[in-house]
């Protein structure tokens, strides 16, 4: 899916984030070796999370994912909303 920010997090702090190309594609270069959290963000999409995934120097991984679609807005109704206004 192209427009997806890819967001590589080690050790909590946010190293690069990348958007995926009209293949959904991405890449990542240079990132330090270690355990990662990436993210996966799109605007009518639900954010996608995966952990504990090792980067090791100088080889390529691949990590496929599933964007899901959001069914609308998760908006509660506010409580001040009195007499239906």
């Amino acid at each position: 899916m192209e427009g997806v920010m890819i967001t590589a997090v080690l050790a909590a702090k946010r190293e690069k984030a990348v958007i995926s190309n009209e293949d959904g594609e991405f890449a990542f270069d240079e990132l330090k070796p270690g355990t990662y959290k990436f993210i996966f963000e799109k605007i009518g999409f639900k954010k996608i999370t995966k952990e504990r995934i090792i980067v090791k120097t100088d080889e390529a991984f691949q990590l496929k994912i599933e964007m899901i679609e959001v069914d609308g807005y998760d908006i509660m109704p506010s409580p001040f909303n009195v007499g239906g206004f």
